[in-house]
């Protein structure tokens, strides 16, 4: 080496001796920022903090495969930081964020991070030169002051994933550090473990990013009593630490989810204000911001201009501002100028979320709507076919695993509707209402299909039908007795604009028997109607079908003509038919539709017919045998709408995809084994099989299945004051004397308020407990020994029973009177074991019952 450059180098090493403090003091400030960046990405990462070695320094001057000039200047990676993460999507995550803080240099060291980065694990290393950018608020909330000089100082930024770097730090102990050349072999099997350490990388990533969308949304499909267990749980833990705001975010989301606007504002408000939120990072806050203004618009959107609802959109400025690729935050910002009538800028909103995003479901079918209902050109829907596909493509990827549910099915729902597959539209709608856990769900459906008001040359094939399924599943839906009625009232209004009700029902026995009426079904037919003829036999009641010469149409004509004076037979049909299509006479009265052919417009007919009746669909059952795709709607939607279903094994076609698809189900806990239980009954080919499922009630919940009788008792006299049958089995009280006696033994020593005492008795169980006054006992008898989920429940009725009508029993009792159950009975039971009970109790003797009672006052 040459005297001169031999002399600049020792001064370069010198001045960087001098200088390396200054590194050390810069490299904890870009540690600072980096780890407060990185918590909005990862809530498990690794931050390593490094200043080059005046050894390792020198080295690199001397390195015969780079000459510097300014080799201070030159070398990129004085000080560094190395960030190590879990997985490749946090990467992609963090990756963003340093892009967007950080003024990114071009790499002009050739150091061996740089070739690792370059030749393996792509996608799993990456390496950064940065400088800070100045005068960011960042630093000012982080209480930064950074001195001048820090603007012109580079540092290297690594990063990696946990296996990437245990990847590279044994490639460097087993290979780099020795200066001789590794064997060919060895440097095989090397590569060999590259790959499956690659791959391994790949399938955890898989893994986070589907449980990351998983928990993302799992309010959505949680019931709504699990989801206020749950924040009142959370709600302990935040009350003892406020600055925690991640478990005040989490409650604020799950109060979200069932419409508690009050409530996440309320929650959100707070963490904006605390002090410690200040040193969270920037997609934090950013997230934070965005649900404070989705939260605003929700709860104010009656109020389009005023002071709240327009604080709400401010909110969402400030979340783009600070994160501009938050494609939820666009899409909602444009919900915020839907609201306000400021088309223009929804469509530029939901835009710019589109290209953070494509094929984003929820701002694409905004903007789809909004861009048809401004132009009125439905081609629009070709132009946007591609994305439309990708959003299919991402809404399916989630309804496979239920994530995001019911917004997948709904959007999946909307694309096929868009798209004029109308049969796959209607049924994802189906799939959809039975998913939401409240009607405010379907509403907002409804208010984006609302605006669409096409002439009817550029009407949507379908869109009325599928605008009438979600008005029938609002008047169904399970908790639509907690809401106004206005919501009902608009509901049955806008039905009525659309269709006149063909049938006034009498409550008595209703049974839909739909199936195939192909001509192919004839001869398998015959295997099963023998059996379905003949269970009707007892059967006093109302028939609904199609009403013609085919399939199972015609076999139902044949029970009518056979039990003609015990059964009513009500056909629906199009008002075209045909020309190979003969209507069957047999039926008791034939009702026409405004159809051109046979399509779901019939169900939907019958649906609304039993709806103005005042039909209590829990009280109709559906047969369903083979069928094609207007038989699948019809069994689907009596499943949606509530009605008891019971499907023939080995029919074929749709009868035989329902049995067999999972969608249909429902899960079960551990305590029966989680397995899913189907959301109807398979019927076997056997007239006693069939009785039995038109003289019973079909019960999904496992927890009420297993209900057997009520009774309520005065302790003191022993006197029976309400009793209730749950099964058609009559079940003498002279055996429950036996438990009644221990109850009260074991009350008076052991039993505390609040418990139950659960016992096995002959060939069931008995389970029971006291009001707190311990005036009266409460006992259930069960088939099966109790769950854990349904002694929760007892004990919760045992709670509302005495809070609500003890003191009526009371009273009762000082009179020498029972109790005679009621709605008001009826209502608690639902609240607590869930609608389906409602099956299990004879209304017409209650009703009987309380007459009587009035009469004898």
């Amino acid at each position: 080496m040459e005297l001169e450059q031999r002399e600049l180098y020792e001064k370069q090493i010198n001045r960087y001796k001098e200088l390396r403090p200054l590194y050390k003091e810069f490299s904890k400030v870009i540690e600072t920022i980096i780890e407060n960046l990185v918590q909005g990405c990862s809530s498990e990462f690794i931050i390593q903090n490094r200043v080059k070695t005046i050894s390792s320094f020198a080295n690199k001057l001397f390195s015969p495969d780079k000459k510097y000039t300014d080799p201070i200047t030159e070398i990129n990676d004085l000080c560094g930081v190395r960030i190590i993460l879990p997985n490749t999507n946090e990467m992609k995550a963090v990756n963003q964020v340093i892009r967007e803080h950080f003024i990114i240099g071009i790499s002009s060291s050739n150091d061996d991070f740089q070739q690792i980065e370059t030749n393996q694990f792509q996608g799993h290393y990456q390496t950064y030169f940065i400088q800070l950018v100045p005068d960011l608020k960042l630093y000012e909330r982080l209480n930064l002051e950074i001195p001048d000089d820090f603007y012109n100082l580079k540092a290297e930024v690594q990063i990696r994933t946990y296996i990437s770097h245990g990847w590279a730090a044994n490639q460097y102990k087993i290979f780099n550090q020795y200066e001789f050349e590794v064997p060919k072999p060895y440097e095989q099997e090397l590569t060999r473990v590259r790959s499956l350490l690659t791959i391994e990388d790949n399938a955890l990533n898989e893994l986070v990013d589907k449980m990351q969308h998983y928990e993302s949304v799992y309010g959505a499909y949680m019931s709504n009593e699990k989801i206020k267990a749950e924040i009142d749980r959370l709600m302990l833990v935040y009350e003892a630490d406020k600055d925690n705001y991640q478990v005040g975010y989490r409650i604020a989301k799950l109060a979200m989810a069932i419409n508690n606007m009050d409530k996440s504002i309320e929650i959100l408000n707070e963490i904006i204000e605390n002090e410690n939120f200040k040193k969270a990072s920037d997609p934090e806050i950013a997230a934070i911001l965005r649900d404070l203004g989705i939260s605003h618009h929700i709860k104010y959107k009656k109020i389009p201009d005023g002071k709240e609802f327009l604080q709400g959109r401010s909110y969402l400025k400030e979340a783009i501002q600070i994160n501009p690729f938050d494609s939820d935050a666009w899409a909602s910002l444009g919900g915020i100028y839907k609201q306000q009538k400021n088309y223009d800028k929804a469509l530029e909103s939901y835009m710019e979320a589109l290209k953070v995003d494509p094929g984003h479901p929820y701002p694409l079918g905004n903007y789809l709507v909004l861009l048809i209902q401004q132009t009125g050109d439905i081609t629009q829907i070709e132009k946007n076919r591609e994305m439309i596909h990708k959003g299919i493509e991402r809404r399916l990827s989630q309804a496979r695993v239920m994530v995001d549910i019911p917004w997948a099915f709904f959007d999946l729902g909307l694309f096929n509707l868009l798209l004029g597959n109308v049969q796959d539209a209607l049924d994802y709608y189906l799939k959809a209402i039975r998913c939401s856990p409240d009607i405010w769900m379907i509403e907002t459906t409804l208010n984006t299909l609302n605006t669409l008001r096409l002439t009817q040359e550029r009407k949507i094939e379908g869109i009325d039908l599928v605008k009438q399924i979600l008005y029938l599943g609002i008047i169904f839906h399970p908790n639509v007795g907690e809401k106004t009625n206005k919501v009902i009232t608009d509901s049955v209004l806008y039905l009525d604009s659309k269709m006149k009700q063909k049938e006034k029902y009498s409550d008595d026995s209703i049974v839909i028997i739909a199936g195939g009426t192909d001509i192919s079904i004839e001869r398998s037919l015959q295997f099963i109607k023998n059996s379905i003829i003949e269970a009707f036999k007892d059967y006093e009641g109302i028939i609904i079908s199609g009403g013609t010469k085919a399939g199972i149409c015609a076999m139902v004509g044949e029970i009518q003509e056979e039990y003609n004076d015990k059964i009513k037979t009500i056909g629906y049909i199009p008002k075209r038919l045909p020309s190979n299509v003969v209507i069957d006479k047999r039926y008791s009265v034939i009702h026409q539709t405004k159809g051109k052919d046979f399509s779901v417009m019939e169900a939907i007919q019958y649906w609304y017919d039993l709806m103005k009746s005042g039909i209590d669909p829990s009280r109709v059952k559906l047969i369903g045998i083979n069928g094609g795709g207007i038989a699948a709607f019809e069994f689907h939607a009596a499943i949606v709408f509530g009605a008891q279903v019971g499907i023939m094994r080995n029919t074929g076609r749709s009868a035989s995809e329902l049995i067999n698809d999972p969608s249909w189900e429902e899960p079960t806990g551990p305590e029966y084994g989680n397995k899913p239980k189907k959301l109807f009954k398979v019927l076997r080919n056997t007239r006693e099989d069939i009785i039995n499922f038109l003289t019973k009630p079909f019960i999904i919940d496992p927890d009420i299945e297993t209900l057997q009788k009520l009774l309520i008792q005065h302790r003191e006299s022993g006197n029976n004051m309400y009793e209730l049958n749950f099964s058609s089995e009559d079940v003498d009280n002279t055996i429950l004397s036996g438990f009644l006696t221990a109850l009260d033994h074991i009350a008076s020593e052991a039993l505390k308020v609040g418990e139950i005492l659960s016992i096995k008795f002959r060939d069931g169980y008995l389970s029971g407990g006291l009001f707190t006054n311990g005036e009266f006992k409460v006992v259930f008898l069960l088939n099966e020994t109790p769950s854990t989920t349904l002694e929760e429940k007892i004990i919760n009725f045992l709670k509302e029973v005495e809070d609500k009508l003890g003191e009526q029993f009371h009273k009762l009792h000082i009179g020498c009177r029972g109790y005679m159950g009621g709605k008001e009975m009826n209502t608690i039971l639902a609240s607590i074991f869930g609608i389906e009970i409602l099956k299990l109790i004879d209304t017409k003797i209650e009703q009987e019952s309380t007459k009587m009672l009035q009469i004898q006052e």
